[in-house]
């Protein structure tokens, strides 16, 4: 039978929200210089690892970042049309200059989705929901199916530890009883992989069990 690994899309609930590690991403594509996201293992303050793009003084636009800025994106199941709000669990890096980036839906940054503001006076992770220009942070989805959020750098430097979406206006993430980092991660939907192994190259049994583990673990 096919492996089942979590490695899918992830499925917006009905009611509630959803929760995605940044790091947990779908595809990341470079920027047009060759930039981009890379991992920061367990950086301090996160609530494991976190996600940045290197490097001092870049800005990118929201009409520009689709086609020039370095990207993530998340594959997402909706199960209805409507608005839903996001936050982003971030904080400014190393300074007021590092902290901004966009989001957008399908490839599209829309008008209240782009300049996602850090905390610029604190280097501390910190859940935002509020655009530079004022405002929060919202998409609009036209139809219950799936689609890709998308992440763009708009100043290289600011980290990203989580997001959330949520279609409460009201909710704010850790207020409540989760703690500061917010609720655990959502869980993804598995992604079916075939494979064949050759029994002539395993001594034994066992010698196969340890070989087949060490498959499923390197794939998950």
């Amino acid at each position: 039978p096919p492996l089942r690994l979590g490695t899918g899309s992830f499925e917006m609930p009905r009611d509630g929200f959803l929760v995605i590690e940044a790091e947990n991403y779908n595809e990341s594509v470079a920027d047009a210089d060759g930039e981009s996201w890379s991992i920061l293992s367990q950086d301090s303050g996160a609530s494991g690892d976190a996600v940045v793009v290197s490097g001092t003084g870049r800005l990118i636009s929201e009409q520009d970042a689709p086609a020039r800025s370095a990207r993530l994106s998340y594959q997402i199941a909706f199960p209805q049309a409507g608005r839903y709000f996001i936050w982003v669990r971030m904080n400014s890096g190393a300074s007021i200059y590092d902290d901004s980036v966009h989001a957008g839906l399908d490839g599209l940054i829309q008008q209240n989705s782009g300049r996602i503001q850090a905390d610029y006076w604190s280097t501390a992770y910190r859940w935002r929901s509020e655009r530079s220009s004022g405002g929060r942070v919202f998409i609009q989805v036209d139809d219950a199916t799936e689609h890709r959020l998308d992440l763009w750098m708009r100043e290289d430097g600011a980290r990203i530890d989580r997001l959330l979406l949520t279609q409460d206006e009201s909710y704010r993430p850790g207020d409540t009883e989760e703690g500061e980092d917010g609720p655990q991660e959502s869980e993804r939907a598995p992604t079916e992989v075939n494979y064949t192994l050759d029994a002539t190259r395993f001594a034994d049994i066992a010698d196969f069990a340890s070989y087949h583990a060490e498959l499923v673990d390197g794939m998950a």
